[in-house]
């Protein structure tokens, strides 16, 4: 994970230096959290899908295959984040129950409402709404675990 978070820093140095001459460290660190959110956001749809794959496999209905590949990949994803993109805390089960419910505010609800408005009510093709859906469902959950799961 060091090496990973060496390697973000050093690219967005290059960047600031090539192209935001004008960014602030502050901002420099903001954006390089994001871009380890991201990541541990690519890590975690992964670990969903095979263990939700998984499931289905050895005779699991969809919907409880769902449900445990949320259980656990929402796990991954609070260690990760613990781990990699907000420092750690010292009482580290808050940060957990924080992170469950925002990523069943933002994983469940926010993405089922959403879905349902823009399948259902605007008539926006099943395939291209969950699209959709990330681009609000993804930053809402990055402000929930900033400001709130791994608040300060």
């Amino acid at each position: 994970m060091d090496k990973l978070n060496a390697l973000i820093l050093k690219m967005l140095g290059f960047f600031k230096k090539h192209f935001f001459k004008n960014m602030t460290d502050a901002q420099m660190q903001l954006f390089a959290q994001i871009i380890k959110f991201g990541c541990v956001g690519v890590i975690n749809t992964a670990v969903s899908y095979c263990v939700t794959v998984f499931c289905v496999y050895i005779g699991l209905h969809l919907l409880v295959s769902n449900a445990v590949a949320f259980i656990i990949s929402t796990a991954c994803a609070f260690i990760l984040n613990y781990l990699f993109v907000f420092s750690p805390r010292p009482v580290w089960y808050k940060g957990l129950i924080k992170s469950y419910c925002s990523y069943a505010f933002t994983g469940i609800g926010l993405n089922s409402v959403l879905l349902y408005l823009l399948s259902d009510v605007l008539n926006v093709s099943e395939y291209l709404s969950p699209l959709i859906v990330l681009v609000v469902t993804i930053p809402c959950n990055f402000l929930l675990n900033k400001l709130w799961a791994f608040k300060k």
